[in-house]
């Protein structure tokens, strides 16, 4: 019954996209002003999101990374700025939502993919347009894995300040993005491994980052860290699975996470030896494994983890439809709730600088 309702949800989702311009529905030139963090024309929606700087510059690229299976992969790229050439273009986040992989996903209805809404939204201040370069020589590279419809931007602030502190980021998309931009491999050839070694064969040979390595998952992206064989540092977000070595990870997880609730996580970090809770700000060396758990009324969702600017837009697209969904307790992967507290900048606030202080002790990156 709930595989119908959210089924249901997200065909009302789907429909609401009718009272877009056709140009925007193609997913032409049209894009959604995102107050105060998007590009270009458009109706203003309303923003939770804050103009951040980066504590050092940072160069940033789109890539694709192409696969054994012939697959290519959007990927994003943040780098130290001592190491990325500028090119003198604006830096944009070229961020899209897909109704075709919705229905496609969940209804099974052959739409195509470029059906569709484009939000370009706007970096961190000090992020530039960046090329490849190999000056970023025995750094450290992390690869952030999003989660079930997220996108390779889900995770920007993280990128940003890693890259900040010195270390090589790559963030692709998976099988299962909202973005819809690429086909999935039927024969399994574009699987998270496949893609999780692609991005970093990407960070040695393009970039020249051949450092250690660290891994940063939201919601299904938790368990892609968590099971990265040979990573230095490990970070599950909103999720958790048994890790695969005894590599240091922090494991965060809040009460108010709907999907991947507190009382889920807890039970299963209890089970491994040697865990420490920490409060968030850890000023000194970091646990080898470490638990950030979230609770109390202002404890995040699902989804406030995710960048704020990437949650307005889903705000702005999903909008017609949540107040309907919360009357029908139709559940869309905690949107609904989310868009009652938006609460990115203060969760950002809080667990960035977690997250990225425990990869930074235990991958060997600078303080800044």
């Amino acid at each position: 019954m709930a595989a119908r309702t959210s089924c249901l949800g997200l065909w009302l989702v789907a429909s609401s996209t009718s009272a877009l311009t056709r140009r925007a529905a193609l997913g032409g030139g049209g894009a959604a002003a995102l107050s105060g963090r998007a590009l270009g024309g458009g109706g203003a929606a309303a923003s939770s999101s804050r103009v951040r700087r980066c504590a050092a510059p940072v160069g940033y690229y789109e890539t694709q990374l192409r696969l054994d299976c012939g697959v290519a992969v959007p990927a994003a790229v943040w780098l130290p700025g001592d190491a990325a050439t500028d090119t003198g273009d604006a830096a944009v986040y070229d961020y899209r939502i897909s109704v075709g992989k919705l229905f496609r996903t969940f209804l099974g209805a052959p739409l195509p993919g470029a059906l569709g809404w484009s939000f370009p939204l706007a970096p961190s201040a000090g992020v530039f347009a960046a090329a490849p370069s190999r000056a970023a020589a025995a750094r450290p590279a992390v690869v952030l894995a999003h989660g079930f419809l997220g996108s390779r931007f889900d995770l920007a602030l993280y990128g940003e300040a890693l890259a900040a502190r010195g270390a090589v980021v790559v963030s692709p998309d998976f099988d299962q993005s909202l973005t819809g931009s690429y086909a999935p491999d039927p024969g399994g050839g574009s699987d998270r491994s496949a893609i999780v070694a692609a991005a970093l064969r990407h960070a040695r040979e393009a970039v020249g980052a051949t450092g250690a390595v660290g891994c940063l998952g939201h919601s299904m992206g938790a368990g892609t860290a968590m099971r990265l064989p040979g990573a230095a540092a490990r970070v599950a977000i909103a999720g958790f699975a048994e890790p695969v070595d005894d590599a240091p990870w922090l494991a965060v997880a809040s009460a108010n996470d709907g999907p991947v609730p507190l009382s889920r996580v807890e039970p299963q970090v209890a089970r491994c030896r040697g865990v420490v809770r920490v409060g968030g700000d850890v000023d000194g060396p970091w646990p080898r494994r470490a638990a950030l758990f979230l609770e109390g009324p202002a404890a995040p969702t699902h989804v406030s983890y995710l960048a704020p600017a990437v949650n307005d837009a889903m705000q702005t697209f999903l909008g017609p439809l949540l107040p309907l969904a919360r009357a029908l307790n139709v559940p869309v992967l905690d949107f609904d709730r989310y868009g009652l507290v938006r609460d990115a900048e203060p969760t950002a606030d809080r667990v960035v600088p977690a997250a990225v202080g425990f990869l930074g002790h235990h991958l060997g990156l600078t303080r800044t």
